[in-house]
């Protein structure tokens, strides 16, 4: 839309663009270098701040080839250079960056800091060969060749490939994987019709009993929602309520900017409201505690008008200490708290993941071990320490999958036990996690 604006201008000849041009070009560059620093992860982007940067070359353009910064920099033949290959830089860095993620995942070692500089190396030499190979050559003149043959030649056979892979006619490598084809929230989503875009939502299952089950949680929570459904069909067991949402974390006073999790925070207040009352008599609390203190940098403890990053050893303190008094609180009013530990969360668990796509064919091993990293082994043992002086109840799958390190992906059958990196197949869920059972016993 700036740029539709900037175009009226230049159209109508307006004499706004004739002045103040080394001010703007200076202000626009500004603003392009504070949005490099100033948005990160935690930022809504795109949204407000995607104003400056896109304002920022708004006034870079707007202020022609006689600003000074433009004249000087941005007409210097490096800069020109790169302008000239920008289209297939973009394009090449973009698979060299999401297959090195895929492959490594998004830490930081020495080695992935090479390995980065080598890959943007490796995009600008395909850049420039893109360029003067392609086209360039496309861009001459050449009676022998009908350029838009060549295009519609080229559109047709990604359109025959197309048809042929969705009528069955190629069959994939992985057609014949019996890998999951559900989440945990198809089963709640199909019982309940719910349409909301997170999931957001409170389940329940017999709510006129007279003793109650409460959950409150993210996706880690739902996994467990089918097996519990089916348990809670016994009138002799509580009946259940789950409010849960995906990424909701269920800690008081921790957020996150993400737009998608707007609602968790409404649906965790109503969470822990319906815990105190007084057919509630017990209260299940779980979320992917990996996922929010060590893998992701958008979840925070707000402490008055600080924001600390959970991922940070101050967040994660508060937080957990926060936890504790939501516990405590809810012991003190007679309430049975269970506290789920949540899955580990590897990569490698996905049985379509790198590993599967990729290196090797197209089947499942039985028994399958990956080994799960040691800052969630440790990050498991606070969080149970934690549970413990709450007075909090600890259920832990690990046991369930896990021996010491290593951590079972597949069955004796070859069944996935994961369906992603982290979440239970729900073929495997329905069936196997006995150890979630007990919290639905009067």
């Amino acid at each position: 839309m700036l740029g539709a604006g900037l175009a009226q201008l230049q159209a109508r000849g307006s004499a706004l663009l004739t002045r103040n041009q080394d001010a703007r070009s200076l202000i626009g560059a500004i603003l392009i270098i504070f949005s490099l620093f100033i948005i990160n992860e935690r930022k809504d982007f795109p949204g407000l701040w995607a104003f400056l940067p896109t304002l920022g070359a708004v006034l870079l353009i707007s202020a022609g080839s006689k600003a000074r910064i433009n004249r000087v920099l941005l007409s210097s033949k490096p800069f020109v250079w790169l302008g000239l290959i920008s289209y297939p830089l973009y394009l090449w860095h973009w698979p060299l960056f999401s297959y090195s993620y895929v492959i490594f995942g998004d830490h930081f070692s020495p080695m992935i800091g090479i390995l980065r500089i080598g890959l943007v190396i490796a995009a600008i030499i395909l850049a420039i060969l893109t360029f003067l190979f392609v086209e360039i050559a496309f861009r001459k003149k050449d009676n022998r060749v009908s350029k838009p043959m060549m295009l519609l030649a080229a559109m047709t056979t990604v359109l025959v490939i197309g048809a042929g892979i969705s009528v069955q006619a190629f069959v994939p490598r992985l057609y014949q994987l019996a890998a999951p084809n559900h989440t945990e929230w198809d089963f709640l989503k199909t019982t309940f019709h719910n349409s909301d875009p997170n999931v957001n939502g409170l389940y329940a299952f017999h709510p006129e009993r007279p003793n109650l089950t409460v959950f409150i949680g993210d996706s880690q929570l739902a996994q467990y929602a089918e097996r519990i459904a089916k348990l809670v069909d016994d009138p002799q067991r509580n009946g259940a309520i789950l409010a849960i949402g995906g990424g909701c974390i269920p800690i008081e006073d921790v957020f996150t900017n993400k737009v998608e999790r707007k609602g968790c925070w409404d649906l965790r207040s109503r969470g822990f409201q319906l815990a105190l009352e007084d057919r509630m008599k017990t209260v299940v609390i779980g979320g992917s505690w990996n996922w929010y203190f060590s893998l992701s940098t958008e979840y925070f403890y707000r402490d008055g008008p600080n924001e600390l990053p959970l991922d940070a050893p101050a967040g994660r303190t508060a937080a957990l200490a926060r936890l504790q008094k939501q516990i405590e609180a809810l012991v003190a009013a007679g309430k049975k708290v269970y506290l789920v530990l949540g899955n580990p969360k590897v990569g490698a668990f996905s049985q379509l993941g790198i590993e599967t796509r990729l290196l090797s064919s197209a089947r499942i091993t039985p028994n399958r071990l990956i080994e799960a990293p040691e800052d969630q082994l440790l990050l498991r043992n606070e969080v149970l320490a934690m549970a413990q002086r709450a007075g909090a109840i600890a259920i832990d799958p690990f046991p369930a999958i896990c021996d010491g390190k290593y951590c079972r992906t597949t069955t004796d059958s070859g069944l996935p036990i994961f369906y992603d990196d982290s979440h239970f197949n729900p073929d495997w869920a329905i069936n196997e996690t006995k150890f979630m059972d007990v919290v639905t016993a009067r």
